[in-house]
């Protein structure tokens, strides 16, 4: 019955675009300077550098921006379509903002790889050392991993929740009380687009606490995360991506009202869409300093795709 109403959906979707089994997903990072994270809250994104576009079969998504090492640094999820597999790449930026357009795949370089697939690579700081939280859902596990003072060298150090496929975690500390946000896991994609899981701790090293409104539950599926929160004065907004209409389609501002070991509490500010060419989605945000990172997703079409499709049609 279940199969039976799969390839029905699947039949009317086609009938509606017949294009649909050669089209395939084309994410790309987008570089903006001299925009910094509260410009997010008033100003377009405006004047941004994408980086080439690759051929079919990968993409690049999720961007992470830190100067931790000196030079300005933009970690990634790198995704091999064909592999199914993600792992975590770098590159660095420097003042000219022409070089972006002419980056080679020389200049992109290997961070982290593991058997599962790895995306979302986020950064933080703690005690001088810096973090990366990447998204490991596969090993049923959010763990952390430190930087060995190089960008391409890291060291899984702690694993802080287990028994929970999280997605994009993301990690920050808020009026002394240090905070894990994340979405679980799940094959048709409605819980981790719907259901928010939240931990505190005294230290993001230490014990982690579940919070007792887990999981929290929204009406529309806006719970997945979408970048480091932004912190303005007191008040908190937390990026997450709206996945209404399809996956990651839209950036949405989200304030936090209330924040505590017992009380959590937000609305929505604004919902931001993508920017050509990539304006079929925009999902992830972060900024340092002066200097944003963004992705965005345009779609296109190709016959190895529809063979692809077919094939895992034919497996399902």
């Amino acid at each position: 019955m279940l199969d039976n109403m799969f390839h029905g959906k699947l039949l009317i979707k086609v009938l509606h675009n017949p294009l649909l089994p050669f089209r395939y997903e084309s994410w790309n990072i987008g570089v903006i300077y001299n925009y910094s994270q509260s410009d997010l809250l008033s100003k377009n994104c405006t004047d941004i550098a994408w980086l080439p576009p690759l051929k079919g079969g990968y993409f690049r998504a999720d961007p992470f921006i830190t100067d931790y090492f000196g030079n300005t640094t933009v970690f990634f999820e790198n995704y091999d379509m064909n592999r199914g597999l993600g792992n975590i790449s770098y590159f660095e930026l420097n003042d000219d903002k022409g070089s972006i357009n002419l980056m080679s795949s020389k200049m992109i370089h290997k961070a982290l790889e593991e058997a599962t697939h790895l995306s979302f690579p986020y950064l933080f700081e703690y005690q001088e050392n810096l973090y990366m939280v990447p998204e490991n859902y596969q090993s049923n596990k959010i763990r952390f991993y430190v930087s060995e003072n190089s960008p391409a060298k890291w060291r899984e150090c702690a694993c802080c929740i287990e028994n929970f496929p999280g997605i994009d975690p993301i990690i920050f500390e808020y009026d002394g009380i240090w905070w894990l946000f994340a979405t679980p896991y799940d094959e048709d994609n409605n819980i981790s687009r719907t259901n928010l899981h939240i931990w505190y701790s005294e230290t993001p090293l230490g014990k982690w606490k579940e919070h007792p409104l887990n999981p929290i539950i929204y009406s529309e599926p806006i719970a997945r995360n979408g970048g480091r929160p932004i912190l303005m004065g007191d008040t908190l907004y937390r990026l997450s991506q709206d996945c209404t209409n399809r996956y990651g389609e839209k950036l949405v501002i989200n304030k936090i009202i209330k924040l505590t070991p017992t009380e959590f509490k937000e609305e929505v500010v604004s919902k931001l869409g993508g920017y050509k060419p990539y304006d079929e989605a925009f999902h992830t945000f972060n900024s340092c300093k002066n200097i944003s990172v963004i992705d965005g997703n345009r779609y296109k079409y190709s016959i190895r795709t529809a063979i692809q499709n077919a094939k895992n049609l034919l497996r399902k």
